[in-house]
């Protein structure tokens, strides 16, 4: 994991060092500020004028006082200098020997794609700091002479915040002709790593992020790797939260690094995973490697593929609430792999590998989870310690020479007052209960290592006194007569009176699989609070699962809250799969106002990409509790738009004193008193209408004129803004008078801009032709004002 890092200006900057002791506070500062360099696309920008850089058709501008350089729709193909040993800038397309903070405006680019002279990216010999909204492109050449080949090279730490990146080094080969490695990473540091709310795509790289022994933390980011080595490697602590990973790890490892990291997915010295989504695919060696603790937890979602251990760690892995697909594709391997404990809690783990496809160096712990664990050529399940199945668990072991077994002992025991089923056989199909089963308490399973199936799965104890079985509580129900699948989820509620719930992805697999068997009609997801009092709602659940519900049901999705009942039609549910794919969707229902006259509600969709305000032709059915002093009177619903203009919409008064209306898009909806609504509505149009006649009144009209023989042409151009119904052209010899109060000529439509004057000419006179248009509004007429005098002498 630990690279060689090389640094040419190392032994100059350690004489400095021991120097500085030596040399007066003052000078060494004029010193360092005078030394400092920042070269942007070949030009120093500390010393150009105006610390401005002309880069393409876009610019960079350094400002002193703030240390900020900011690139503005930049095009960087030029690199620094070399300037020998003291400075090294060779092709490198912004270079500096101090802390860079650079800020992104629109869409910047170093290197100009696959035909780039440039080696790297960003090199710096301190801090590196990106911010902004803008997006930054870049392309670098291992083939090229370069100080660095990275993309971003700091030797102190680098935090990336609010920005897009797209890293490619566009090499045909790793290797020099005479054989000498060159790497390529997208983002390296002699220090720490921090990404918050970044995107990042690599391709060919070695590394998307690296450190030699440093921290490399991510949150509310997405991440992407393509035909990399790896995607994140350090020495240091790998902390992942509400991010997602992606892409493919391709073989041949990196030299200076041991071979068992050699094109791991994600290496580090402990790997936590929290409320994120990784989906890797590696063609040599780890998926995920941790030499300490490798923890998934807090319904994070991670699948993935490879040839060594696909998850790995030197002592424990933690999977706590989530979701884990993992397969070793190899010969002889694991798919999960703790040389300590391994620990899965309320988790869904599905597994599959040569060698035992859960295996534990000590302790391996199953409570309350599901668990499916497939070797192709031993156990699927083994520990070298204890085994211990717990709680409501579901759990399923096959193997080739055995199923299910451990060094010193192996136990299920279910939740208290339930029973554990334990079926054994050769497959499934042939599988059966076990002697005496099912149990209560703790039970012995170490006899059945021998069967190459094997299952153990809770069920509640019948009531005393007889009836059916009373089976485990499940938070998802099908109604087979109704065609429903309904999800009732946990709801917590804060002091500010605001209701939250997150469906799990555990639950969320229930639902689709769920509606799926049922061929549901509606899903349900009910996070109602039993006080039923919430003023506003949030409920958030994973983008898949709206996508899997779209792609495989028919289904409409309820969402059920204390302040309003809403339905997404499938059209409406496809618009939302269609913005998003990865993270999580949260419907938000706010009661922003509520009194004698009217409840006004903001209604939004907020995924990762945004929000989502159109359902493209969907159609989104809500219905929301009226205040009680509304429910006998006659009632209208509005929306309300971005200005504070009220629309009306359609709608209907329940006999249960709620009330529905329908929509294609979201924003702030009222439903108030019709009395109140008809004074709002009239004095909104009274208010429009005299910002149209306002507008209308300072519309400006500019004319101007031509002649033939026995013909003038009048041509005029209108100001933006407000349309007019006609035009009127008044015609006079003489400059000011003599027009008349009756237009000479009224066009039939506000569209036409000319006039041609072939009546009434008179050779060699001057006529003076002056244009207004004409708007209609509320029975009266208003006037533009008058057009310029447009003059010319009859031919």
């Amino acid at each position: 994991m630990i690279k060689k890092w090389m640094k040419k200006g190392g032994a100059c900057l350690l004489a400095v060092m021991m120097m500085l002791p030596l040399m007066p506070a003052t000078d060494v500062h004029a010193e360092a500020a005078d030394s400092n360099q920042i070269w942007v696309n070949g030009t120093n920008i500390i010393t150009a004028a105006d610390n401005a850089v002309q880069c393409g058709d876009g610019t960079a501008v350094y400002e002193p006082a703030e240390g900020t350089l900011t690139l503005t729709n930049a095009v960087i193909n030029a690199g620094g200098p070399d300037n020998g040993p003291t400075f090294y800038g060779i092709n490198v397309g912004i270079r500096a020997n101090c802390n860079l903070n650079i800020v992104l405006v629109g869409e910047n680019v170093i290197g100009d794609g696959e035909n780039t002279a440039l080696g790297g990216g960003i090199m710096t010999d301190g801090t590196l700091h990106i911010s902004g909204s803008g997006n930054l492109n870049i392309n670098t050449n291992r083939s090229n002479r370069a100080t660095t080949h990275d993309a971003l090279d700091a030797n102190g730490a680098v935090s990336i915040k609010d920005a897009v990146l797209t890293i490619k080094d566009w090499a045909a080969s790793r290797f020099s002709s005479d054989n000498i490695y060159f790497s390529s990473a997208g983002i390296r540091s002699a220090s720490t790593i921090i990404l918050d709310a970044v995107t990042i795509t690599g391709e060919n790289l070695d590394s998307i992020a690296v450190t030699p022994d440093q921290n490399i933390t991510i949150k509310n980011s997405k991440m992407e790797v393509t035909n990399s080595l790896q995607a994140i490697n350090t020495g240091g602590i790998v902390t992942i939260t509400d991010s997602s990973i992606t892409g493919s790890v391709t073989p041949a490892g990196t030299p200076g690094i041991p071979s068992y990291y050699y094109d791991t997915g994600i290496a580090g010295s402990s790997v936590t995973f929290d409320h994120s989504t990784v989906n890797l695919d590696t063609v040599q060696s780890n998926a995920i490697f941790a030499d300490d603790t490798l923890t998934i937890k807090n319904n994070s979602s991670v699948t993935a593929k490879s040839v060594w251990p696909t998850l790995n760690s030197k002592n424990a892995i933690e999977i706590l609430d989530s979701i884990v697909k993992v397969e070793s594709k190899s010969g002889e391997e694991n798919a999960i792999l703790a040389s300590n404990s391994l620990t899965i809690r309320n988790a869904d783990v599905t597994a599959k590998s040569y060698y035992p496809a859960l295996f534990s160096g000590s302790t391996l712990e199953i409570a309350d989870s599901t668990v499916k664990a497939e070797s192709t050529a031993d156990l699927g399940i083994w520990s070298k310690g204890s085994l211990a199945i717990k709680g409501d668990s579901d759990v399923v072991a096959t193997g080739t020479s055995g199923s299910i077994g451990a060094l010193t002992s192996a136990t299920v025991t279910p939740t208290a007052g339930k029973k554990v089923e334990i079926l054994v056989g050769n497959d499934r199909d042939s599988a059966a209960a076990v002697e005496n089963s099912p149990f209560a308490g703790e039970t012995d399973i170490s006899a059945y290592k021998t069967n190459t199936y094997f299952r153990s799965k809770v069920k509640a104890v019948p009531p005393v006194g007889g009836g059916g079985t009373v089976m485990p509580n499940d938070n998802v129900t099908n109604n087979v007569t109704e065609k429903t699948t309904t999800a009732d989820i946990t709801t917590t509620s804060g002091t500010d009176g605001k209701a939250t719930a997150t469906v799990d992805k555990i639950t969320a697999d229930k639902i689709v699989d769920k509606a799926v068997t049922n061929e549901s009609k509606e899903v349900i997801i009910d996070a109602t609070t039993t006080k039923a009092d919430a003023k506003a709602a949030e409920i958030k659940l994973p983008a898949e699962t709206v996508k899997a519900l779209v792609e495989k049901t028919s289904a409409d999705i309820i969402f059920k809250t204390d302040t309003a009942e809403v339905v997404f039609d499938q059209k409406a549910a496809e618009a939302i799969a269609e913005k998003t794919t990865t993270g999580t969707v949260s419907i938000i229902v706010e009661k922003v106002k509520e009194d004698d006259t009217q409840v006004q509600v903001k209604l939004k969709v907020v995924t990762e990409n945004g929000s989502i305000t159109d359902f493209k032709g969907g159609n989104v059915k809500v219905t929301l509790a009226l205040p009680a002093v509304l429910k006998d009177k006659k009632v209208v619903c509005v929306y309300i738009d971005d200005e504070g203009v009220y629309h009306k919409v359609d709608g209907t008064k329940n006999v249960d004193g709620t009330y529905t209306f329908c929509t294609g898009h979201f924003s702030a909806y009222a439903i108030l008193a019709a009395e109140e609504a008809d004074k709002i509505l009239a004095e909104q149009e009274k208010a429009r209408l005299s910002r149209i006649k306002a507008g209308v009144k300072a519309t400006t009209i500019k004319a101007w004129s031509s002649a033939k023989k026995n013909s003038i042409t009048v041509k005029w151009k209108k100001s933006a803004g407000y349309k007019v119904d006609y035009y009127q052209v008044f015609r006079s010899t003489k400059k000011n008078s003599g027009y008349g109060k009756k237009a000479f000529y009224t066009t039939k439509k506000g569209t036409q801009r000319s006039y041609k004057n072939t009546k009434a000419l008179k050779k060699g006179t001057r006529y003076y032709y002056k244009v207004r248009g004409v708007r209609k509004i509320d029975g009266g007429k208003v006037y533009t004002k008058w057009s310029n005098k447009a003059v010319r002498i009859a031919k």
